[in-house]
């Protein structure tokens, strides 16, 4: 049956305006509905079932939206919507106060507001996507009311990437919860992937996945066009919203990176040349921490920072306090009072500029001579894409409040630990924090940029229990060697040594240097102004 152009409802079940649901065996099916203020609208029934009929659509499926909503039920039990098309309404499916119901393998898509939305009072009401899609609505997939179906919260996806089996998710739910996992380009259920259950603490994990082809899913995650998405339904039958986004793969700067859970290991990949995956996990004063990287697909190097958002604050409450100073005392010193003959470049040493102390605003354009940059002293293999966060550029390009001035600073104030074998021996560092607090992030990056899209790396970091650290040792640090010169050994061939402190000049010698050129510029002062040099 076509039903077209309704003022009100194009199909309505009414069965009174008051008292309990009447059990009624109703049978919606194969209709097209569209045009209407409601397309199917069902009042106080016990059972039922809809089931086949395109809602906001015409027989072609173009749209034929409703100014309400597509599918409501109104004090409702234990009705069963199944497998309809729900397109182009205010919202798809408009649970009141309706208790028990089944809606499942449905297609929810391109209405205004949610794809299903669970009002007030409503209660037990499973909602599963299966073999259809709950996706490109215009707020939410599934949205609960306040205390609606128990008040279940969304599960957590704590982990979506590559596994030695293709792809692994995992993450947290309620004990025992039903959890449903899909992808999403955004954050509904566009395609169902698999089912599972949380176990008695409320993890769960699924990597195998049937017949499903993993390989465009993997492009996606890594592509960051999908995203790993899930709900969790309880023993009652309630059923949560959909999942905040995943990590996927997004974990490849220090600002982003994963939490780890002590003693759960993940198997993530690094998918492009000088890329880093970044994780953390929380530590306290007197532990040991130990952080194994295993089956490696390339030869990639294990590193420990200390918490470097606590090291980038510092830094950032720093620069601010030197700004208020600049800001009290300007004005008091004049640019006539500073003579550019009293600054010497032999006075000024690379290594005491730090770039997180750089302004733009400090560099006058006119400063910088073209032809005092060589081409030669710039190695592509020294910028770093994950030094650069998008999160510190806003759409018009300009820096944010965000960690961007410090961010490479502090990376590398925070270092603390490094294990780097050669080839794909497996990394570990068991690392003593003594008083250290907040996070002990990882690094997990391939030496001069190597890297394996086709393989997944395990990392996992574990805190050992120890009764007290005295004599602890951290294994595989920082290990001291003669620098290289092997040609090999440097990215694109460059020959670059950074000489350390010590190499400088004996202080001795830099103030005698500086005594003779401060006596050579009075000597050429005097000269200008006619008087003796002794003057």
């Amino acid at each position: 049956m076509m039903v077209l152009g309704n003022g009100t409802a194009g199909v309505s079940i009414w069965l009174g305006a008051e008292g309990p649901a009447i059990q009624t065996a109703i049978e919606i099916s194969g209709n097209t509905i569209g045009n209407n203020a409601r397309g199917i609208e069902i009042t106080r029934l016990l059972g039922g079932l809809v089931v086949g009929n395109g809602v906001g659509v015409t027989a072609t499926g173009a749209p034929a939206p409703q100014t309400g909503s597509g599918i409501v039920l109104d004090n409702a039990a234990q009705a069963q919507i199944l497998s309809n098309v729900v397109r182009s309404g205010a919202l798809g499916v408009h649970l009141l106060a309706s208790f028990g119901n089944l809606i499942k393998g449905n297609d929810i898509r391109l209405n205004k507001n949610a794809g299903v939305f669970v009002d007030t009072g409503s209660q037990r009401n499973t909602i599963k996507v299966d073999i259809a899609a709950i996706t490109n609505n215009g707020t939410q997939g599934i949205r609960l009311a306040a205390g609606a179906n128990g008040g279940i919260a969304a599960p957590i996806v704590t982990a979506a990437g590559p596994s030695r089996t293709g792809l692994l998710v995992k993450g947290t739910a309620q004990p025992f919860a039903e959890v449903d996992i899909h992808v999403d380009p955004a954050d509904e259920g566009g395609l169902h992937i698999g089912t599972t259950t949380a176990d008695g603490n409320g993890n769960w994990s699924k990597a195998s996945w049937g017949a499903l082809d993993v390989a465009p899913i993997l492009a996606g995650l890594k592509a960051g066009t999908l995203f790993a998405r899930a709900t969790q339904t309880d023993d009652l039958g309630n059923t949560s919203e959909f999942s905040s986004i995943g990590p996927g793969f997004r974990n490849h700067t220090w600002v982003s990176a994963l939490l780890l859970t002590d003693g759960v290991g993940i198997d993530d990949g690094i998918g492009k040349a000088n890329q880093s995956t970044w994780y953390r996990i929380p530590i306290g004063p007197q532990m040991h921490v130990k952080v194994d990287l295993t089956n490696l697909g390339a030869n990639e190097s294990l590193t420990l920072y200390r918490d470097i958002r606590m090291v980038a604050r510092a830094m950032r409450q720093h620069a601010n306090t030197l700004a208020q100073i600049r800001q009290n005392t300007s004005g008091n010193i004049s640019a006539d009072d500073i003579d550019s003959d009293d600054i010497d470049s032999d006075d000024i040493d690379s290594d005491d500029i730090d770039s997180g102390t750089l302004v733009a605003d400090d560099i006058d354009s006119d400063d910088i001579d073209s032809d005092d940059i060589d081409s030669d002293d710039i190695d592509s293999d020294d910028i770093d894409s994950d030094d650069i966060d998008s999160d510190d550029i806003d759409s018009n390009g300009n820096g944010d409040t965000g960690f961007g001035p410090v961010y490479s600073s502090a990376e590398r104030k925070a270092l603390r630990a490094l294990s780097a074998n050669q080839g794909l021996a497996p990394e570990s560092i068991t690392f003593n924090t003594r008083d250290l607090t907040g996070d002990l992030y990882i690094r997990v990056r391939g030496h001069h940029g190597a890297f394996n899209d086709q393989q997944a790396f395990h990392i996992v970091a574990t805190r050992l229990p120890d009764v007290s650290c005295a004599g602890a040792v951290a294994k595989n640090l920082l290990v001291a060697r003669a620098p290289s010169t092997d040609p090999l050994s440097f990215p694109t061939n460059a020959h670059t040594l950074m000489p350390p402190h010590g190499a400088q000049r004996p202080r001795g010698q830099r103030e005698r240097a500086g005594r003779r050129r401060r006596r050579r510029r009075r000597r050429e002062r005097a000269a200008r102004d006619g008087r003796p040099a002794d003057a």
